[in-house]
């Protein structure tokens, strides 16, 4: 190799730009069920996708120290005498209008070897879904090379904290986070742009709109008196981000991308430009998906169903629940070394970051299960964003504590019919909330099949297209009926009366099939399934307008009658199976 050709190499080499994205969600049947093996959730990913760059630049220093941050960087001051290497880590959130500051640091000279993650400023702000998911990926990175073997001197990591100390120009590990904007409500930009909330419309709003800001006054510590000798408060004006999520599973789709940008940078994994069929059972989106589904659980404190984490890996699927066992040792593992932790510093031991290579490579052990679904010809969706929102997370610990309840007074009445003449238990003794859980099941199941049917056979004839949309529109009313109902048991608003209202008048509409609210419920979203093609128009597309300017009228009606809401559809459609993770080509 000459030494132009030498220079060509490395100059491409640190010029590296990777970008992986990874799709939102809709779970259209199988909600609260999903959360128990062995019932599967029907979930449609979205072409609407989380974005994560990275590269290497200049290190990010001025806006930090500008707002009074303290500079605690040990990496470029060189004060750091306990930890032997170390590279800047920049994450880029211009959506969220802020940049996270890091230092990486390889500890290799303890008898305790660890990495972690220092901010380089002391007063920056936080984020946990980024600052776990970087460290935990890292952490696994540092327990594999670029050929899935165990961790050595040679790893990714080290080969490039040795780049960065050897180069003459300071650089970091730049990575930069960015989102459709079907991920955060668009009505203020709509206002601002001065749009109307119709899927037509909305295509003409910029890309990856910054979320708006607000100024709230606060009061600051008491530094003086008043004339009076009354003590005063200073008052200061503070900006925060007005965050409005409309349900497409943000926090997954982030990490997942975040996670699979990482593997990809570092060589760990291979991802396509555009997945397919035949490729996503491979062991790339298998080590992605379970790296995900880790840091994901980390970042939210709990080990959730997973099905969004598998929709931003896989597409559009049926998918069936991991167990909790596979994982939990590690996430108690992780939070007992970030326990340990001050300062802001995220600090994962070495061991613990082989115990997180050998869980998520030992594929054999994960049970989740991906089956092919895709929306039959001529039938796609439509999501809606309703201001409002719900917690899904303690609604579901709502309805899962009244689900145990309820198989508790079962099991009672059961061992209270032992005894008679045959001796057997009645189904007479099943509670009405064990009967709707049992029926929701039968509803998923027919669901399914459905979809499946409609994919794998084809549409030959017109009476089977009405036939097939007739079942389908049908199912997901029964859905609904169930699932309102163990809501209105449990105490938990699932489908509130305004979204019932909502759905049934959005499924009079000419070429709707159906209408309901996705995951767990409540007041924050609506997924519609509407032919593309309901044969007044040539348009496929124009049904989506049509369906967007009832919803503009339903919200004045409302506004006559003294309610507030408001219905915006989102721009994203159904993506298909094998359409989840992919390489993107945008720039950073």
């Amino acid at each position: 190799m000459t030494e132009s050709t030498a220079a060509e190499s490395k100059s491409n080499e640190d010029n590296k730009v990777v970008t992986i994205s990874a799709p939102g969600k809709a779970l259209i049947a199988g909600g609260y069920l999903v959360l128990e093996r062995p019932n599967p959730g029907l979930v449609l990913a979205t072409d609407s996708s989380f974005h994560t760059t990275i590269t290497t630049r200049p290190p990010h220093y001025v806006e930090s120290l500008e707002r009074g941050g303290v500079c605690n960087d040990d990496h470029n001051n060189g004060s750091d005498t306990t930890l032997n290497q170390s590279f800047p880590l920049d994450v880029y959130s211009p959506q969220f209008h802020e940049t996270y500051t890091y230092s990486v640091h390889l500890n290799t000279k303890s008898t305790e070897q660890s990495l972690s993650l220092r901010p380089r400023f002391i007063n920056q702000p936080s984020n946990s879904y980024i600052e776990k998911t970087v460290i935990v990926t890292l952490s696994t990175i540092l327990a594999a090379n670029a050929n899935g073997k165990e961790s050595s001197s040679s790893s990714p990591i080290h080969e490039l904290i040795s780049v960065f100390h050897k180069s003459s120009d300071k650089k970091t590990l730049a990575i930069k986070l960015r989102a459709d904007n079907d991920f955060y409500s668009i009505v203020p930009h709509l206002k601002e742009y001065k749009l109307n909330p119709i899927p037509s419309d909305i295509h003409k709003l910029p890309s990856f709109l910054p979320c708006p800001m607000s100024e709230v006054e606060t009061e600051g510590p008491s530094d003086r008196n008043d004339i009076n000798g009354e003590v005063k408060k200073a008052k200061t004006v503070k900006k925060i981000v007005e965050v409005n999520k409309t349900g497409l599973g943000s926090s997954a789709a982030l990490v997942t991308s975040l996670v699979g940008a990482l593997l990809a940078y570092f060589n760990v994994v291979s991802i396509p430009a555009a997945g397919n069929k035949k490729e996503v059972n491979n062991k790339d989106f298998k080590l992605v998906h379970n790296l995900a589904q880790i840091c994901h659980s980390f970042a939210q404190g709990k080990i959730g169903s997973g099905f969004d984490v598998s929709a931003a890996v896989y597409g559009s699927h049926v998918y069936t629940r991991f167990d909790k066992s596979i994982i939990a040792f590690v996430m108690d593992q992780l939070s007992n070394d970030l326990a340990q932790c001050q300062d802001g510093q995220k600090v994962i031991m070495v061991n613990t970051g082989l115990k997180l290579w050998n869980c998520v490579s030992d594929f054999d052990k994960w049970n989740a299960e991906v089956e092919q679904l895709a929306l039959p010809p001529g039938i796609q969706v439509l999501m809606a964003d309703i201001c409002g929102g719900s917690e899904s997370p303690s609604m579901a610990k709502k309805v899962l504590a009244w689900k145990k309840n309820e198989e508790e007074e079962k099991k009672v009445a059961d061992e209270s019919e032992v005894g008679g003449v045959s001796g057997s238990t009645s189904t007479s003794t099943c509670t009405s909330g064990a009967r709707e859980w049992l029926e929701l099941q039968k509803v998923n199941i027919s669901l399914k099949n459905l979809f499946q049917k409609g994919c794998v056979d084809g549409i030959s004839r017109i009476e089977d297209e009405n036939s097939l949309m007739d079942a389908i529109r049908r199912s997901i009313l029964d859905s609904r009926k169930y699932l309102k109902a163990m809501g209105e048991s449990a105490g938990v608003p699932i489908e509130p009366d305004e979204q019932t209202k909502l759905a049934d008048d959005t499924m009079g509409i000419p070429g709707v099939i159906a209408a309901g609210i996705p995951g767990a419920g409540g007041y924050d979203a609506l997924f519609v399934l509407y032919k593309e093609n309901d044969g007044s128009s040539s348009d496929t597309t124009a049904i989506r307008d049509t369906i967007g300017q009832f919803w503009m009228d339903w919200c004045d009606q409302r506004k006559k009658d003294g309610k507030r809401g408001v219905v915006c559809p989102l721009s994203c459609k159904c993506a298909e199976f094998g359409q989840g993770l992919k390489h993107s080509t945008l720039e950073w």
